[in-house]
């Protein structure tokens, strides 16, 4: 199945490349689409990805949820300043 990928500010640092759409088995869910696009190299600190939100289809949904073919996802990471 073809899933659609949209990752916005800083999110897009944590992704292999600027991928539009991603190809994934059946029954994937996102932490599967996670797995195929992150960079996990050692020097790259993933620990602010345990603050990502996704959307599946404009709603709201956690990392379990389990994709279809043609699903729109976006992967945010939450912004801090001060």
């Amino acid at each position: 199945m073809i899933v659609k990928l949209k990752a916005f500010g800083l999110a897009s640092y944590y992704m292999r490349e600027d991928l539009d759409s991603v190809e994934l088995p059946a029954g994937a869910t996102i932490n599967d689409l996670l797995d195929a696009v992150l960079i996990t190299d050692k020097g790259r600190d993933l620990s602010l990805l345990s603050a990502a939100t996704f959307l599946v289809n404009k709603k709201s949904t956690g990392r379990d949820t389990v994709l279809h073919d043609g699903d729109e996802v976006i992967f945010l990471l939450p912004l801090a300043g001060g």
